[in-house]
């Protein structure tokens, strides 16, 4: 009978500190009228007032892009049937979005575009390229597994091969200030 190798897999995680080097923000324009054609011409008016303004403060006109408008219906509350109902109001919106790497304006550009009528819609930091930052905390957290795999072996007077096999996690930018990866690791328990 053939003896059946020892392996055992092991969890290894790291955390690096990144520093962000891109925001994206979103701003959610909107346009009513009695009709869906007037609450499109709205739309478009606030969509150019907004995309002026955030140009206006040194925002590239090439980060700034839009969503296709949404008509939002508003019918008159409390009748049962679509036959019954009269609409009221017609909406139509639609996001905004703006890439930005130069965070010296970013107040002044949200600021810009709330002033010119549109809705604040979040803000997200990232990483206009993140594989370095990638490989430093994946390389962390493979380190880690395999110490966690030693210190394991040890105990049973064995040593480690090398990995036999690597599961990725998890590997993200918090969005705040660190970059974290998480990985499962599989090695044989080899005779010391």
């Amino acid at each position: 009978m053939v003896a059946q190798p020892q392996v055992i897999t092991v969890n290894g995680a790291a955390t690096r500190p990144a520093t962000a080097d891109q925001a994206t923000v979103l701003f959610l324009a909107e346009g009513t009228g009695a009709t869906v054609g007037q609450a499109l011409r709205a739309h478009a008016e606030e969509v150019q007032r907004v995309v002026q303004a955030l140009i206006g403060c040194g925002a590239p006109q090439a980060d700034i892009h839009g969503s296709a408008p949404r008509i939002l219906e508003e019918d008159e509350p409390g009748l049962p049937s679509n036959a019954q109902r009269a609409n009221t109001t017609s909406r139509v919106g639609g996001v905004i979005r703006v890439v930005l790497y130069d965070f010296v304006r970013l107040g002044q550009i949200v600021d810009a575009a709330l002033n010119a009528g549109a809705a604040f819609g979040g803000i997200t930091f990232g990483l206009r390229d993140e594989k370095d930052a990638r490989q430093i905390a994946l390389a962390a957290a493979l380190a880690d597994a395999r110490a966690t795999g030693e210190a394991i072996a040890v105990t049973f007077g064995k040593s480690l091969s090398a990995a036999l096999g690597v599961a990725e996690e998890s590997v993200a930018f918090d969005g705040v200030g660190e970059y974290t990866a998480r990985v499962r690791v599989t090695f044989m328990l080899l005779n010391a």
